[in-house]
């Protein structure tokens, strides 16, 4: 039997060891109110939501800018009209259309076929001292747009960005709730990068106010689908096998990053960090990991007593 298959198999609640937990997110959330139940609900200040960035947030007031005429209808162009990334925290807001080509020199004889014409209206960024949004249009091109297509003032855009700062767009709380699910909850990636996550017993209330607390502060529900996690050996195995490779991994790349980099103290104690986070976590699987936690928290520990005798050394050198 397929180990996925076992992990969702229904069973009594008592035999639960936790929850096997995934979610599709859409929408858009109230930051404001998102922060109000986040500390209604007594939870930890330094696990609090992430505030919306600047890029994400300029980026949802050009989509609504193009997708809404000046009168709040929906435009007729928003088909047409893309808001592309460029590099260094650029967009360039692009009109495209489909239009009827001569297909004979592509060696199609005489037929017919769609060819698709874009240009660039204007390039649109961030000033990085003032956060003002700034707008270059290409007066090249301003003539080939329909003459009833309104473009953006400095005034509308910036309206837009002060408004999507309280807004989290669904790609930024996505990357909050994965780093939550497996930092503070102590949840465990079943699928290598994500997308099915197993959370502990201990952590299932905890697990369940956030999710009760962002679909409280939506305008859309979400899909938070949990299911629980069994006992069954097969499960546990699987479970465990994640929370082990995954521990393995970090002991590898920081002893790699200490051999093939000259860290100075401000690195080493980041270093030592991750370890410790790293010991807690496994602290928190004992009772699953048994005798097996014994050789990685022994490699742990050694980990981290190398990093303190290379701060030690790094501070006598100052002396």
């Amino acid at each position: 039997m397929e180990k996925e298959k076992v992990l969702v198999m229904g069973q009594p609640q008592g035999d639960r060891c936790g929850l096997s937990v995934s979610w599709v997110l859409r929408g858009k959330v109230d930051y404001d109110k998102l922060c109000s139940e986040w500390e209604a609900n007594g939870l930890p200040e330094e696990h609090a939501p992430w505030e919306p960035t600047d890029t994400a947030s300029f980026l949802s007031a050009l989509q609504e800018f193009y997708t809404k005429d000046s009168a709040g209808r929906t435009s007729l162009y928003k088909k047409n009209i893309l808001v592309r990334t460029m590099k260094r925290g650029r967009y360039a807001v692009v009109f495209e259309r489909t239009v009827e080509a001569n297909a004979t020199s592509q060696g199609l004889g005489s037929r017919k076929v769609d060819s698709l014409k874009h240009f660039t209206i204007h390039t649109a960024y961030l000033c990085p001292t003032s956060k003002q949004p700034v707008i270059e249009f290409n007066d090249d091109n301003l003539e080939r747009c329909p003459e009833d297509l309104h473009l953006p003032t400095h005034n509308e855009l910036s309206r837009l960005f002060q408004k999507h700062k309280r807004i989290l767009d669904h790609r930024e709380f996505s990357k909050w709730i994965s780093h939550t699910t497996t930092k503070w909850l102590q949840g465990q990636a079943l699928l290598g990068k994500g997308g099915l996550y197993y959370i502990p017993e201990w952590r299932v209330h905890d697990w369940e106010l956030v999710r009760d607390i962002f679909n409280k502060a939506s305008w859309c529900d979400h899909k938070f689908r949990q299911m629980p996690a069994m006992t069954a050996e097969e499960t546990v195995e699987w479970v465990l096998d994640q929370v082990i490779n995954e521990s393995i991994t970090k002991i590898e790349r920081i002893y790699d990053s200490l051999e093939g980099e000259d860290l100075k103290a401000r690195g080493l104690t980041t270093k030592r960090k991750e370890c410790e986070d790293l010991l807690e976590r496994l602290e928190d699987y004992t009772e699953l990991l048994d005798d097996r936690i014994d050789g990685i928290k022994e490699q742990a520990t050694e980990l981290k007593s190398s990093i303190a005798l290379a701060l030690l050394a790094q501070e006598s050198d100052l002396d």
